[in-house]
């Protein structure tokens, strides 16, 4: 059988009929109910049955319908007494997942085989009004002295489970902001394409394009005016690209697309297009006129491709080359732009970055985290800096972007967690236990590798995993939900904490945070700098807050800076506090 698989014990091959076969139907009928309250005893089972939120539908040996619970009735959307009596297959119609009814129903096959019959793919069911239902069933034959009497139908409505699997799937998959595919969707589309094209099948190209002077609009005229530059440039490229091309926000201002089956010809007749389409755009806000051009870097998607990541750096290297060249331009990636010496300050940020790892010139600073109604400290947040040559300090930020594209993220973080895990010794050994939080970088949530070299680390250090959360970006989270899950799962395993970072920035909804067991839940600072006077941004935290608490999720409002916002936060139930106001962020040498 096509949709259903047959198992469990075999039955005597002699199972004896049913004696009233040759009765009439309405005759049967009795005979069955009749059967069915003496053999099974079930009065007190069918009162139970009716409360159960399973559907359950029993049937004679003829596929007549002889009990449905009180479930069944409201999903079909049917009586009781018009359904009793009734060929099972007259009434209710199960769909395959080609969308065609099932040959033999479930039932029917189910008496023929005399063994249970598990659905083995989806599966929709059609009311009586039309309407499909998602679900999955199992078929059971009853047996009485080692002969059939029915057979019970046990469905299940899957449709909200479906519902929020697609919503969660297109948040992960999409930028919340201009509803285009998001970077991660666009990875896992280009490594598809690198695949296809290794065979010598087809040839792609991929176009990395930049708004030149976003980062001045977006400075100047404010964020919101930004986000609506960014939809109005996203709306005009979706429209010149083909239905077979993928457009995506890759970050800020940077997009991607994916043109499929074109040469390097068609590939710059593409670029040059939308280039003269961003070039006609009028974009006026508070009766200012803002000049809207582009930049795009094109390279080749063929057989020397090796990996995406190889792709999306020579895409922006030509990106990056196209700007020197002069603004609102394109340019086609070649070798010989590796050595091009405009392209060069990034090649000098990387060698940069290996000196100082190879030097060791990182230093540890540290942020309290208190309970803002008794002033407790909770924990400690490790903030990663940059020691450079004349003692001078550099935060993260300066360096986190090109570590992670050119793979080195995972050295620093290995060098975090083992710094981390001697300070706690340390400061423990001075102050009493001390819980110290540390942030992990998107890439690394994905490295497995990493996660085992983590859990060693911690546990030949003796430094109690309870003692230690590691925090992870909202966005980093969600746009690799499944390895995510998996790596907080096996450090909180061994006893450790998580915190979901710069939570609101990156999602619109809330579905995804039952998917990962994270402990805290941070607030991004963008919601706390202007939440004194502003209405929505109290709204967003107290929205935040309470899914939060419903699902056991402690919360810490970021970027504290002053007694009001401190008093307001208190109010609403915030569980922690971080931020200037608090304490500013120190160096280990100094932490008390």
């Amino acid at each position: 059988m096509d949709e259903h698989t047959a198992i469990g014990p075999e039955v005597p091959t002699d199972v004896a009929q049913d004696e009233q076969k040759d009765l009439p139907p309405n005759l049967e009928l009795k005979k069955s109910l009749d059967n069915l309250d003496e053999g099974l005893h079930i009065h007190s089972m069918l009162s139970a049955l009716d409360s159960v939120h399973d559907v359950v539908i029993i049937c004679n040996l003829r596929s007549q319908i002889i009990y449905i619970n009180n479930k069944a009735e409201q999903l079909l959307k049917i009586k009781k007494e018009n359904i009793l009596g009734k060929d099972f297959d007259h009434v209710i119609t199960l769909y395959n997942k080609l969308d065609m009814p099932s040959y033999l129903s479930p039932v029917q096959v189910c008496i023929n085989e005399k063994r249970i019959i598990k659905q083995q793919s989806e599966a929709k069911l059609l009311t009586t009004d039309g309407s499909q239902v998602l679900v999955e069933y199992v078929v059971a034959p009853v047996f009485e002295n080692s002969t059939l009497k029915s057979v019970v139908l046990v469905l299940q409505d899957k449709t909200n489970d479906h519902i929020t699997r697609r919503q969660l799937e297109y948040i992960i998959q999409h930028d919340p902001l201009t509803n285009l595919y998001n970077r991660n969707y666009f990875e896992h589309q280009l490594n598809h394409a690198v695949n296809i094209s290794k065979r010598g099948l087809r040839t792609h190209a991929m176009l990395y394009i930049d708004i030149n002077q976003f980062k001045v609009i977006n400075d100047t005229a404010g964020h919101s005016v930004g986000d609506e530059l960014l939809c109005e440039v996203s709306a005009i490229l979706q429209q010149r690209i083909r239905e077979c091309d993928l457009l995506a926000r890759l970050g800020s201002d940077e997009f991607g697309i994916l043109l499929n089956d074109v040469d390097s010809l068609g590939a710059v007749h593409m670029a040059d297009d939308l280039i003269n389409a961003m070039s006609s755009l009028t974009f006026i806000r508070s009766g200012n006129y803002y000049d809207i051009n582009i930049s795009i870097g094109i390279t080749l998607v063929d057989n020397q491709s090796n990996n995406t990541e190889g792709i999306f750096r020579q895409a922006d290297i030509a990106c990056t080359v196209a700007k020197q060249y002069g603004q609102n331009g394109c340019h086609l990636y070649s070798d010989l732009d590796n050595d091009d010496i405009m392209v060069r300050d990034e090649l000098y940020l990387v060698n940069e970055l290996q000196t100082i790892i190879s030097e060791d010139r990182f230093k540890m600073f540290f942020q309290p985290i208190i309970d803002p109604r008794s002033g407790e400290v909770l924990l400690h947040e490790t903030l990663l800096r940059i020691v450079d040559k004349d003692n001078s300090i550099r935060p993260s930020s300066s360096f986190i972007e090109t570590a992670e594209r050119f793979s080195m993220m995972d050295k620093i973080d290995r060098r975090v967690i083992e710094s981390t895990l001697n300070n706690i010794k340390y400061l423990s050994s001075k102050h009493g236990d001390i819980s110290v939080s540390m942030n992990l970088s998107a890439v690394s949530i994905g490295n497995q590798d990493l996660l085992i070299d983590i859990k060693h680390l911690i546990i030949s250090s003796g430094v109690n995993p309870a003692q230690i959360v590691f925090e992870i970006t909202e966005s980093s989270a969600v746009s690799q939900i499944e390895s995510a899950r998996f790596f907080i799962k096996g450090l909180k395993e061994i006893g450790c904490k998580f915190a979901l970072d710069d939570f609101g920035t990156g999602f619109s909804s809330f579905a995804y945070l039952k998917y990962l067991p994270v402990d805290y839940l941070k607030i991004d600072g963008t919601f706390i700098r202007d939440i004194i006077n502003d209405k929505v941004d109290q709204a967003m935290v107290k929205s935040m807050h309470h899914i939060a608490k419903s699902l056991n999720i402690k919360t810490i409002a970021e970027y504290v800076e002053n007694e009001a916002t401190l008093k307001l936060l208190a109010a609403m139930g915030i569980d922690y506090v971080q931020g200037n106001h608090i304490g500013v962020a120190a160096a280990e040498l100094n932490f008390g």
